[in-house]
C-alpha cells in the first residue's frame, strides 16, 4: 500500500509495462486479521493415581518378619492407600490379586471393591479376606488397584505371611529363589516455576528408582511429551498457550506395577503496560 501511495508502482508500470496510471488496477484492501479463540489447555480426562501409605495390620517389615499363620487360617489384610490422582474412586474401583512367589500366594483372595467414594487427596482403608495356604512355606502375594475400566494404576502392595512347619523335601535341586521385586518409587517430581507467562519455559525435574524398570515418561494433559526418561534428570517445556497443564510422571516396571506423580502448571496471558 505504501508503494502505491508514493507513486512507485505507477512509475515501474509505466517504465517496464508501458501502462498509464489509469490502466493500473488498484490493490485490494489489506485483509483484517480475524481474532481466533483464546487457546486453552486440552480438556483431557482425569488421571488415576494411588500411593501406599501404611499397613493397617500384619506388617511383615518388608518381608523380614512375616506373620505366622496356621494352615488354612482365615484372616483379613488391610492397607491404607491414598488417592494421589485427579479422579474420584467410586464403587467401580477395586483391588485385585496379580501375582505372587508361589501358586498359592493369592490365598483365596477375591476382587474387592471400594465402598463409597474417595476424592483426590483422601486416604482409604482397603481390606481383603484371605485364607492361609495349607502347606508350610513363606508366601508373598501382590495386589493392584484397578479403575472402573479395569485398568491397573498406582503402586503395587503386598501381603506376606509364613505357614510354619517342615517343608517337604524337593525331588530335585531347586532353582535359586529370586526375591520379589519392589514396585518403582518416585522420590520427587516438580515443576519450577508452576506459574508462568506466555513465552516463558517451566523446568520439570524428577528422580525415581525401582527394579526391572520398563519405561518412564511424562504426559502433558494426557499427551506424552517426554519419553525414555533416565532415573534422574530435568527438561524444559516451552511455547505453551494460556491455560492450565497437568504433567504426570509415570514409571513402570516389568513385574512390580507402576508409580506416578503429578504437578500442575498455569500459563498466564502476558500483561502489556500502556505507555
Amino acid at each position: 500500500v505504501d508503494l502505491t501511495n508514493d507513486g512507485t508502482i505507477a512509475r515501474l508500470a509505466e517504465q517496464y509495462m508501458q501502462l498509464t496510471p489509469a490502466e493500473i488496477a488498484p490493490l485490494p484492501p489489506a485483509a483484517t486479521p480475524i481474532p481466533g479463540p483464546t487457546p486453552t489447555a486440552a480438556p483431557g480426562a482425569c488421571i488415576d493415581g494411588m500411593a501406599y501409605v501404611s499397613d493397617l495390620n500384619y506388617d511383615d517389615e518388608n518381608m523380614t518378619d512375616p506373620v505366622e499363620m496356621e494352615p488354612n487360617e482365615d484372616f483379613e489384610k488391610g492397607w491404607r492407600l491414598k488417592n494421589v490422582g485427579t479422579c474420584t474412586w467410586t464403587d467401580k474401583y477395586s483391588i485385585r490379586y496379580v501375582y505372587g512367589n508361589e501358586a498359592e500366594s493369592g490365598m483365596g483372595g477375591e476382587t474387592t471393591y471400594v465402598s463409597g467414594s474417595v476424592k483426590p487427596g483422601q486416604t482409604y482403608d482397603m481390606y481383603v479376606e484371605l485364607e492361609a495356604p495349607s502347606k508350610p512355606h513363606t508366601y508373598q502375594g501382590f495386589w493392584q488397584m484397578y479403575n472402573a475400566n479395569v485398568q491397573a494404576f498406582g503402586q503395587t502392595v503386598w501381603v506376606g505371611i509364613v505357614v510354619p512347619g517342615e517343608e517337604p523335601e524337593p525331588t530335585q535341586a531347586p532353582e535359586a529363589t529370586k526375591q520379589p521385586e519392589q514396585p518403582p518409587a518416585i522420590q520427587y517430581f516438580q515443576a519450577d516455576p508452576t506459574q508462568i507467562d506466555v513465552g516463558v519455559c517451566t523446568t520439570l525435574s524428577w528422580s525415581f528408582s525401582g527394579e526391572s524398570l520398563a519405561d518412564a515418561w511424562i504426559t502433558r494433559n494426557t499427551e506424552r511429551v517426554f519419553n525414555d526418561l533416565p532415573t534422574e534428570g530435568s527438561v524444559e517445556d516451552c511455547g505453551l498457550a494460556v491455560g492450565q497443564y497437568t504433567y504426570v510422571l509415570q514409571v513402570s516396571s516389568e513385574f512390580a506395577g507402576t508409580a506416578q506423580q503429578q504437578v500442575l502448571v498455569e500459563v498466564l496471558e502476558l500483561e502489556v503496560n500502556p505507555q
